[in-house]
């Protein structure tokens, strides 16, 4: 392994002098909505409740990450408005939209209570959610694969992405981890995360 030094997203060999970029990430995670607790919400587009203290919180963790000037950080974000409002918030009003970034569709069970949800639907998905579909939506599986079209075509440099709970946790199935233990993984709500070779390590 080289021995170095940082400058941004690059890392500098000591010894050699050669400068290779290295994955400079962070996902954060959107904060509350208008819609009810207990409720499935997935593509559906709530409002969002922006919480001045949750946004100092990302704030200082930006800054203390990236700088004084994070704002300037090449930014993307799911279209949904929880997450671009947050972005704006922040100062990332160039936050590029895209929706490969957004949530699980959960179909036809957008909105309704969780306790709502025809039981045999909702055992038949949890028996294998990888492949499994609720109606009229995706399979974990099918947010791998929009998720790493995604990681293919961004930068490998400083990025702030603004997404949810269920693509930070398949990120971390794209970075080696189990779906059994990233479907565990807490992802509070607005929660940031680093993405490194080594893996994803919460920030805040």
């Amino acid at each position: 392994g080289h021995d170095g030094a940082g400058d941004g997203g690059r890392l500098l060999c000591r010894t050699c002098g050669h400068s290779t970029v290295i994955m400079n990430q962070i996902w954060v995670r959107h904060g509350a909505t208008e819609l009810e607790s207990g409720r499935v919400c997935g593509q559906i587009d709530p409002a969002p409740l922006l919480l001045p203290e949750e946004c100092r919180h990302l704030e200082s963790t930006l800054a203390g990450h990236f700088g004084a000037h994070f704002q300037q950080t090449v930014a993307f974000s799911s279209p949904l408005q929880r997450c671009t409002q947050l972005a704006r918030r922040l100062g990332f009003s160039h936050a590029r939209s895209d929706d490969r970034l957004k949530e699980l569709s959960f179909g036809d069970w957008e909105g309704q209570r969780w306790d709502e949800v025809p039981r045999e639907q909702l055992v038949d998905w949890a028996g294998d959610y990888l492949i499994r579909r609720p109606p009229g939506g995706e399979s974990l599986q099918d947010l791998q694969k929009r998720l790493q079209l995604f990681l293919d075509e961004i930068p490998a440099d400083a990025v702030v992405i603004f997404t949810h709970g269920g693509v930070i946790r398949s990120l971390a199935t794209l970075t080696g981890m189990s779906p059994e233990s990233a479907m565990a993984m807490p992802v509070p709500l607005t929660s940031a995360f680093l993405r490194s070779p080594g893996g994803l390590q919460r920030l805040a």
